[in-house]
């Protein structure tokens, strides 16, 4: 169950965008995933550093 919460919570940003752009498992679903969750973590990561700082 705590497997399940957090692939949801790091996935969650990169499945949405797929499942809105109806990118499916055999057009490279993947790389598009890995790319959004990719920005949207590096943006929260910056934005925590920076009010940390």
């Amino acid at each position: 169950m705590a497997k399940r919460l957090i692939e949801a919570v790091f996935l969650g940003p990169g499945d949405a965008v797929c499942n809105a752009a109806g990118v499916g498992e055999e057009n490279n679903r993947d790389l598009l995933r890995m790319l959004v969750n990719a920005l949207v973590w590096t943006a929260v990561g910056t934005v925590a550093v920076v009010l940390l700082v």
